[in-house]
């Protein structure tokens, strides 16, 4: 069921899409992009926390979406970014076309808290449409194994927070690896988020995980300017 949202004001500030390679570790493949905002300015986390103090997430998000499309000339995967709340809106379901064929929508693992049988409904709509399903920033916020698995993600993003120092840090790769465990037996495949060094990529490989992105794959920029690669970019 697809619902009106509550904004009545038009965001102030209009999205910019920024892409960021999504690579396979192993052949170096630029295999999608993300599709990022950029705002003039103000960073994007505070851009979308004052969407969600006014009102106008959907509003904001239905925007993201439609620069994202709009700019899209690449080829593979295109994922984007939206609250489990948002899919349920108007203003969502009218900024994405009918056929979703190579196009993954990223929902938060924190997000999970609003899950509901509308969201599933709305979910499995999309998949019918040839939508993907990713679980983004998993391994923080509510982890709640029980909706991951009702929801059957097609692919698992790792947060930076579970990258960084990866190489030099047991517990986090036994995390890593349990994720891996996790995504073999419900079928997922997983992404590994904010590669900064060629340390951190090997031992992500030496793993298992054969996706990422971060700065040492590729910085989020245009489709038509090559990706900026670094050796290790400190975030920002």
């Amino acid at each position: 069921m697809v619902t009106p949202s509550t904004a009545g004001q038009p965001v102030v500030g209009q999205p910019r899409a920024v892409y960021q390679p999504i690579v396979d570790l192993r052949t170096g493949e630029v295999l999608g992009h993300e599709a990022l905002s950029r705002f003039e300015g103000e960073g994007p986390r505070e851009a979308f926390a004052r969407a969600a103090r006014e009102g106008s997430t959907a509003l904001l998000e239905a925007a993201a979406v439609r620069s994202a499309l709009a700019g899209w000339t690449g080829s593979g995967l295109l994922t984007l970014n939206a609250g489990l709340a948002t899919l349920l809106t108007t203003e969502l379901q009218e900024a994405l076309p009918r056929d979703l064929t190579g196009i993954v929508i990223e929902v938060t693992e924190s997000d999970l808290v609003d899950y509901t049988a509308e969201v599933m409904l709305a979910i499995d709509d999309l998949r019918h449409r040839g939508a993907m399903i990713a679980i983004d920033d998993f391994g923080v916020g509510f982890s709640n194994v029980q909706r991951i698995v009702t929801i059957r993600p097609d692919l698992v993003k790792l947060d930076m927070s579970l990258i960084r120092g990866i190489d030099t840090d047991p517990m986090l790769q036994a995390v890593v690896a349990g994720a891996m465990l996790f995504a073999q037996r419900t079928g997922s495949r997983v992404v590994a988020e904010g590669i900064e060094t060629t340390a951190e990529r090997d031992c992500l490989s030496a793993l298992g995980v054969t996706l990422g992105q971060g700065f040492l794959l590729g910085a989020p920029g245009p489709l038509d300017e090559p990706a900026e690669v670094d050796e290790a970019v400190p975030t920002a």
